[in-house]
């Protein structure tokens, strides 16, 4: 089992807000295990916290995201994962945002 921490900055890049400073702060652990040479099981946990500002006001909004994956190796160079990502805020509605299934298909071209 290995496990890292990490800290990212989210840098205000976007453009559709002409007047707006969108920028945040991410903090989070992935953890990776391989029960078997040609599995691996991936997970992750990470509270993104996305603050706007605009006209000497500011908004912040926070979330949690939790993902797991598992991938597997078919051969040296093809390996699919499938996973699933689940986001949870804060809105008074519900605190489900999403969540987002995905394939991925890993391939090494020569």
């Amino acid at each position: 089992l290995r496990v890292s921490t990490y800290v990212r900055v989210l840098l205000p890049t976007e453009t559709p807000t002409q007047y707006a400073l969108r920028t945040g702060i991410e903090a989070g652990v992935a953890a990776m295990w391989t029960p078997h040479r040609r599995i691996n099981l991936l997970g992750g946990l990470s509270v993104p916290i996305e603050m706007s500002f605009l006209g000497g006001h500011g908004l912040a909004y926070g979330s949690v995201r939790a993902s797991l994956d598992a991938a597997a190796l078919i051969a040296a160079w093809f390996e699919p994962v499938l996973g699933v990502e689940v986001r949870i805020g804060n809105d008074p509605s519900g605190p489900l945002e999403y969540i987002a299934p995905r394939l991925c298909l890993f391939h090494v071209f020569l």
